[in-house]
């Protein structure tokens, strides 16, 4: 044929009766994701409770403090969806207590350098005074998630983040950076 391999969603051929035709899955320990890969949100006008109250029960609390760490995590390193930068948070409940876990990694273009790191964070069992900011990274948490976990997720993401600044993520960073703006220069010369 015309391809030796495709690389496709695995929902999407669900969504088509193709599940069968599956031949082999990613793992996220073996391909990282972008941040907020495959994340849902709704945005709604800031003092709008009454959309906030209809679409709480709506809100998956696992993905929304996955995607506070993630959102975090590439805040911190002031990236954006054009640097090689990836991630895999899952949360896990391990003798009662929830934890989340960010592992991330800032790559060279080329692929072949690279430096990751990992953070774990409880998520229950937290004492924390005074009011938290109900906002974090442009997301609004909701009383019923727990805003106490969703700055646990935040302090995951920047924690990562930090380690791999201080690891050397800071001149690949740069690279991917002026590389792309190269490419952007060159496109508009042409046009």
């Amino acid at each position: 044929g015309k391809y030796d391999a495709l690389v496709l969603a695995a929902a999407g051929l669900g969504r088509l009766g193709w599940k069968d035709r599956l031949t082999a899955a990613f793992d996220p320990q073996d391909m990282m994701y972008a941040t907020g890969q495959g994340a849902l949100a709704i945005e709604i006008r800031e003092a709008d409770s009454d959309a906030l109250d209809l679409l709480t029960p709506l809100m998956d609390k696992n993905a929304l403090l996955e995607c506070v760490a993630e959102r975090t995590f590439l805040s911190t390193l002031g990236g954006g969806c054009s640097v090689p930068i990836g991630v895999d948070c899952p949360i896990s409940d391990n003798d009662g207590i929830r934890r989340i876990t960010l592992t991330g990694a800032v790559f060279s273009l080329d692929g072949k350098r690279f430096v990751e790191a990992c953070d774990t964070q409880p998520l229950a069992g937290l004492e924390v005074e005074g009011d938290l900011d109900p906002v974090l990274v442009g997301i609004h948490i909701p009383k019923p998630c727990g805003r106490d976990a969703a700055h646990q997720a935040a302090k995951c993401g920047q924690a990562v983040a930090n380690r791999l600044l201080a690891e050397g993520a800071a001149p690949l960073l740069e690279e991917a950076r002026a590389a792309i703006a190269a490419s952007m220069q060159s496109a508009a010369s042409k046009s």
